[in-house]
């Protein structure tokens, strides 16, 4: 953990200094272009049945010059949904709170692209969380995401609409 939490916080000030580099004017974070997005999880723990929650972000884009790579910021909020315990009825556990990431997006085809994000979960599941799926565009200001995303002890497979707010 203590190395997983060292190249995350290395990679975050790579990323930093990446950005520094390549911002002259601009701002850092391009609030032209925020989007917010909603979705649903298939969440797993450990010993109990699964749950189905709920996530809601907003982000922006970094204004940094990576060749096809875009980088962006998002926050949000996750549900977990409540958790069954096997064999003991309605007792059960959920788990909610807010997270952070740095994400990567790679074009890999004009309505297609890889993500891939790192951050933080500060809610109930506190830890590093990553996570990998496509983005699907719809239109230029709609995405449909399907990822995988795991925390310190969940495990999630998301569907998220994420859309452009200007």
């Amino acid at each position: 953990m203590k190395k997983v939490s060292f190249l995350l916080i290395a990679s975050l000030f790579s990323l930093q200094a990446m950005a520094a580099e390549s911002v002259t004017e601009k701002k850092m974070i391009d609030f032209d272009k925020l989007y917010a997005g909603a979705g649903i999880g298939i969440n797993s723990l450990a010993g109990f049945d699964g749950a189905t929650g709920y996530q809601f972000f907003a982000g922006a884009p970094l204004n940094i010059d990576a060749g096809d790579f875009k980088w962006s910021v998002e926050a949000g909020f996750m549900d977990s949904g409540t958790f069954g315990i096997p064999g003991f009825g309605g007792l059960g556990a959920s788990f909610s709170g807010l997270w952070g990431t740095a994400v990567i997006e790679k074009p890999i085809n004009e309505t297609l692209e890889f993500i891939g994000r790192a951050g933080l979960d500060i809610g109930d599941d506190d830890g590093v969380m990553f996570g990998a799926g496509v983005a699907y565009s719809l239109n230029p200001r709609t995405d449909l995401r399907f990822e995988y995303v795991k925390r310190a002890n969940i495990t999630s497979i998301q569907a998220n609409y994420v859309f452009q707010l200007k």
